[in-house]
């Protein structure tokens, strides 16, 4: 087993002995606090360079609970942490000669974008928004008339996508992309052609969400406050 894979490992371990994961959304992964905002660890692999555009803030010290100070968070003491200004929604962390990326809890959830508009898939909705203003409930299959916008073409890893056709979710590329003529709150998304069920993303909320100081509103949890 590769270095990354044993480090990820050691950390779930870590983070299920020490009770990280106790927020109902983001349950059992190691967890960083850095400038008030609570980080979880993403799904990708460590890096093994740091990218560009990121400065160390510091070293971060590991806690024996969900880390409610700030620079503490559930990872080996003496970790260093790096920020950068352009990527307020990303941290990396240093451990063990590679670069583990933690991300604020929205980009945990699966994402894609159509027509230069957000969408969050429905389930992930509920959790940071509750319930979906669309009068009735959803079946899970197709609507009627849904018409065939294209494939998801492009994947990006922890961030939001910036591109049409594009999702933060690599094993959503090559899907289907269906959405009603007229209809811009919702799209939904198949595998195949001819499967019955369907996906449903919603239509983000936040139509500015991810530029400028809006974005220290979306979710970015408040220090100390798990719910």
């Amino acid at each position: 087993m590769k270095k990354p894979l044993l480090l990820f490992a050691a950390l779930l371990l870590l983070c299920a002995l020490a009770g990280c994961g106790k927020t109902k959304n983001t349950a059992e992964k190691p967890c960083v606090l850095v400038g008030g905002t609570l980080y979880y660890m993403g799904g990708e692999r460590a890096a093994d360079a740091l990218p560009e555009g990121y400065i160390s803030a510091g070293k971060l010290e590991g806690v024996r609970d969900f880390p409610r100070e700030e620079m503490t968070g559930l990872v080996p003491d003496g970790s260093e942490v790096f920020v950068s200004e352009e990527r307020p929604e990303a941290v990396y962390v240093s451990m063990s000669g590679s670069y583990a990326c933690f991300t604020a809890e929205k980009l945990q959830y699966a994402w894609l974008r159509v027509d230069d508009i957000l969408y969050l898939r429905e389930e992930d909705y509920r959790k940071a928004y509750g319930e979906p203003p669309q009068e009735g409930g959803y079946d899970g299959s197709l609507p009627a008339g849904a018409e065939f916008r294209g494939n998801l073409r492009s994947f990006v890893p922890d961030a939001f996508p910036s591109k049409d056709f594009e999702t933060n979710v690599k094993a959503f590329v090559g899907y289907g992309v269906y959405a009603l003529p007229g209809e811009a709150e919702e799209v939904y998304i198949r595998r195949d052609k001819d499967a019955s069920g369907a996906i449903r993303f919603l239509r983000e909320p936040a139509a500015d969400a991810c530029s400028g100081e809006t974005w220290r509103n979306f979710g970015m949890s408040s220090a100390g406050s798990p719910e």
